[in-house]
């Protein structure tokens, strides 16, 4: 009796520490102010709505409202192309957590589970693992901080099968 409960109690500690490791959760004491601006989208997994789009480069600022206006530019098969969406926070500005809309009313969730204390790269996603993006304030980053952005993706459960480094020039 005392094994099967030793059992249980081993399964259970397991899960739990599992489901910490592949839970997302957005980054605290986010600061919005510093996170407007230009971004370059480095890597991000395949979905219909950005396919073969390359040298993407999204700008972050406030509206009137408080919301967050985004401003997407990049080049699609050949051609250059702009789409302006929206954000909005979630929980509380210090919170990475906010709702993204380039379709409204359709939003869509969108968690900072990764910020530089610089505010120079991001690793940014969807709780159901659906979406991924990496950003960074240049277009080119090191090999360093593109082995960190893919080992902590695959630790917390992306499947990168599908992952795309965006192409910018030089």
């Amino acid at each position: 009796m005392k094994s099967k409960i030793f059992l249980c109690l081993t399964f259970f500690c397991y899960a739990a520490i599992a489901n910490e490791t592949t839970t997302l959760k957005p980054i605290q004491n986010f600061d919005p102010d510093r996170y407007m601006g230009t971004w370059y989208e480095i890597a991000r997994l395949d979905h219909w709505f950005e396919r073969n789009q390359e040298e993407v480069q999204i700008t972050y600022s406030f509206d009137e409202d408080g919301d967050i206006r985004i401003q997407t530019q990049c080049i699609e098969e050949g051609e250059p192309q702009e789409s302006n969406g929206w954000a909005k926070f979630t929980d509380e500005r210090s919170v990475g957590s906010l709702k993204i809309s380039f379709f409204r009313p359709f939003y869509t969730p969108y968690l900072i589970f990764e910020l530089d204390k610089n505010y120079q790269y991001a690793f940014l996603g969807s709780e159901d693992k659906k979406y991924l993006w990496f950003l960074a304030r240049k277009k080119n980053i090191s090999k360093a901080l593109r082995n960190k952005f893919l080992q902590r993706t695959q630790k917390l459960g992306f499947k990168l099968d599908t992952l795309i480094w965006v192409k910018h020039s030089l």
